[in-house]
């Protein structure tokens, strides 16, 4: 599978690429599913056979996701149930030695 990173405004192989984006480069994201919603960075544009994918940074970590995963706005209730459900699974473990 051949990768091509869209830097904004610059040109690619003598092409100059638009692409719409939902998110641009630089820009402070969340992934909807991160229980800890750290903010991340958009650092890259990667495109591929189908949708733009984004590569986001957070500290030393970089993965790379699709638009639906991403948000602009931290999931709060995330955050405020944390470990929540783990205690009802694990609640009663302790009855049974």
């Amino acid at each position: 599978m051949n990768s091509v990173y869209l830097n904004m405004g610059k040109q690619i192989n003598g092409f100059t690429f638009f692409v719409e984006t939902k998110f641009k480069l630089k820009e402070t994201v969340y992934l909807r599913t991160d229980i800890t919603q750290a903010p991340r960075l958009v650092v890259a544009i990667v495109l591929v056979d189908g949708p733009p994918q984004y590569q986001l940074n957070s500290g030393t970590e970089s993965t790379t996701h699709l638009d639906y995963e991403i948000s602009r706005e931290q999931n709060l209730d995330l955050i405020e149930y944390e470990g929540e459900f783990e205690d009802d699974f694990f609640e009663g473990e302790d009855e049974d030695e």
